[in-house]
This record gives C-alpha cells, sequence and structure tokens, in this order.
C-alpha cells in the first residue's frame, strides 16, 4: 500500500474531494459536489488511479451508484489490467489519453538518454550537490517554499495545487523517496517520487530561480534513476506532459522522454452510474455533444 494507493497520500487529497474506499476492489475515489447541484460525481485520485483487485472493480463501481452520478480515472500505465477489461467496466468513456515515458532499467537505459540531456547533466554536476534524504517529512518547509515559486511560474491551479497539509501528509507517505540539489547550503531543488510494487513513480519537482540556472533538475533525475538502478527496481514512470491536451513539442514532454527507452498507456476512463440525471445536468449546461466525461463538467 505505498505511494499513490497508501491511505495517507489518499487523505493528502481531500481538500479536493470526500475519499472513498472500494472494499472489494481495495481502491480508492474521491466523492467531490456538483457544482450548483445537491449531487455527486467521482474521479479516481490524482495523478493515476490502481487497485488491488481489479476483478472485483465492478461490484464496487455498482455499490457507488449510491454516491455518485458518475465516476472518471486516469488508470495507472503499471496497472494489472488490459485494454479489454477497461472497456468492460467503464463503458461511457474507455480512450487512451496519455503516452508516460518509462525507463526500463533491465534495457540499455543509460545509452538511451538523449545528447542534450547528458550535456545537462555534466553542466549541472559542475554547480550543485545532490542528496538522497532519509526522512523526507524535515524538508517540508522548504519544498513547500520551492512548489510555490513552481505554482507562481506555472500558474498551476486545480488538484495539483497542493497545500502545505497535504505536502504534510505526502512526505510521510510509505514509498515516498525525495533527492534535493544544493548549491552551497541553499537548497536549489527537489524532486519527489513514490517506489511501489518495483516501480518508481515520478510525483513532482520543483525548483527555485537558482535551480534552473544552475539546470539542477538533470542533476537530481540523472542521480535518482541511478539510485533505483542500483536498489534493483524494474522500472521508474516519469509521466506525460502537463494538462489535458498536451503538444507533441511540450517542453515537460520532451524533457521526460529524454531519459526514456520505453513509453505506456495512461487510460482515461469514465461510467455513468445515474444515467437519467447524468442527462438532465448536461442538458440544462448545454453541452448534451461535448467529448468531454463527464460532460456536464465541460464547461468548469
Amino acid at each position: 500500500m505505498n505511494g499513490y494507493r497508501s491511505p495517507l497520500y489518499v487523505e493528502s487529497l481531500a481538500e479536493f474531494g470526500t475519499p472513498l474506499h472500494l472494499p472489494q476492489s481495495d481502491a480508492w475515489v474521491l466523492k467531490r459536489p456538483i457544482p450548483e447541484t445537491a449531487e455527486h460525481d467521482a474521479i479516481g485520485c490524482y495523478p493515476l488511479f490502481n487497485c488491488g483487485n481489479w476483478q472485483a472493480l465492478g461490484a464496487d463501481l455498482d455499490d457507488l451508484k449510491a454516491e455518485a452520478i458518475a465516476v472518471s480515472a486516469v488508470v495507472d500505465p503499471f496497472a494489472q489490467v488490459d485494454a479489454g477489461k477497461l472497456g468492460e467496466l467503464f463503458v461511457d468513456a474507455c480512450r487512451p489519453y496519455k503516452q508516460h515515458a518509462v525507463v526500463d532499467f533491465d534495457g540499455d537505459w543509460r545509452n538511451a538518454i538523449c545528447q542534450h540531456h547528458r550535456r545537462n547533466i555534466r553542466f549541472a554536476a559542475r554547480h550543485v550537490e545532490i542528496e538522497r534524504s532519509l526522512e523526507p517529512a524535515k524538508w517540508l518547509e522548504r519544498w513547500s517554499e520551492l512548489y510555490d515559486n513552481l505554482v507562481a511560474r506555472h500558474q498551476i491551479q486545480g488538484i495539483a495545487r497542493f497545500s502545505r497539509t497535504a505536502f504534510r501528509r505526502q512526505l510521510n507517505v510509505p514509498g515516498i523517496v525525495a533527492f534535493r540539489a544544493a548549491v552551497g547550503t541553499q537548497t536549489v531543488g527537489m524532486l519527489l517520487w513514490y517506489v511501489a510494487d518495483w516501480v518508481a513513480y515520478y510525483h513532482l519537482g520543483a525548483f527555485s530561480d537558482a535551480g534552473y540556472e544552475t539546470r539542477a533538475a538533470f542533476a537530481l533525475f540523472d542521480a535518482a534513476l541511478n539510485e533505483f538502478a542500483s536498489l534493483g527496481l524494474r522500472w521508474a514512470l516519469l509521466g506525460g506532459g502537463a494538462g489535458w491536451q498536451v503538444a507533441p513539442n511540450d517542453g515537460l514532454t520532451r524533457f521526460k522522454l529524454g531519459w526514456a527507452n520505453q513509453s505506456r498507456t495512461a487510460w482515461f476512463c469514465g461510467l455513468i452510474l445515474e444515467r437519467n440525471r447524468y442527462e438532465q445536468l448536461a442538458t440544462a449546461r448545454d453541452v448534451t455533444n461535448s467529448e468531454y466525461f463527464p460532460k456536464y463538467r465541460a464547461a468548469a
């Protein structure tokens, strides 16, 4: 129950919805109010949904009808489920969402790192020192400051705009691994990862202005991947680009692919639990033809 499936991680998202445990499949969703109604829908926990028993998820989704009008989720690319089963469970939306960059440590992953990244690794190595924390929770204050800088720089909104309270929980989640880059005694960048089931999941990274100037991200990712390889992990999941629609030349996508020797698909899935009410809400918001799911949130 490390990382994104840990109850402590789920609790860190409670500002965005009420955590609901799906007991038969051992999964979690967030129940959230539908604006301007007294009703609710549910989403898989950000950023990836997974469960302990996919065969039992159908029964849990049936029971969820008592709580929500619809449910949607982005499925972990390493989930032990195939597209056919996902289509059976989520009949109203089941489509490839994003390609996620993956490092397969059983492959020739070092030689797969692009030349651009190699040059920046060498540059950063001359300017920063890298440290892995054995107690990431002690870095809460500095991490929060760095993340505030990231929020301001990229105008982050929504569920990814974590509070300090959320980070206090996330830095104590089983499986957390944190690295920092320092110039002298000053921390200029940090990465957070979760390790679960032979996979290191890249969670978040944040940097000060000095961190960007020294290209600390390259030294941090290089150190983290070397560490995970030495620990005998099989994969590192770096994720995809930012937002719902990722441009092919998106800088974050290029950065992640520059480390990868493999990719995996994350699927977006949705299920209508109360169809009549779902259609009423969509009609009231004049979004009956939208491909967005749930479509009554298309203009939200």
